[in-house]
């Protein structure tokens, strides 16, 4: 929701909620790809150079991009976002939210 927009503690507080669930999902899924390649690795599938550049990759890219859009941006769009990803479905959110995350997810599919 827009800055601009009046919305209760109690709303606010449930968008910051969805957002940290969406963060932790999101990071959850990352985190099992990364597990996947130790396992790989332990395996003798992967040398341990390849492990260290899926590392690199988790730490530099996808922890990152995570990080900038949960922890340093607006809550709301960051539902907004795990919404359009699938992350999050329209049914998780309280009625008093969802109406104002159809719309603007019906803006964006138009």
């Amino acid at each position: 929701m827009r800055h601009g927009d009046k919305l209760t503690k109690k709303q606010k507080k449930h968008i910051r909620e969805m957002a940290a669930a969406a963060y932790e999902r999101e990071m959850s899924a990352a985190l099992d790809a990364l597990f996947t390649a130790f396992q790989e690795w332990k395996r003798g599938g992967i040398s341990p150079f390849a492990l260290d550049e899926k590392i690199h990759h988790y730490h530099d890219g996808v922890a990152r991009e995570l990080y900038k859009q949960y922890a340093t941006g607006h809550p709301d769009m960051a539902v907004l976002l795990a919404l359009r990803r699938g992350t999050l479905q329209i049914e998780e959110l309280n009625e008093d939210c969802r109406a104002f995350y159809q719309e603007r997810l019906g803006r964006i599919r138009d």
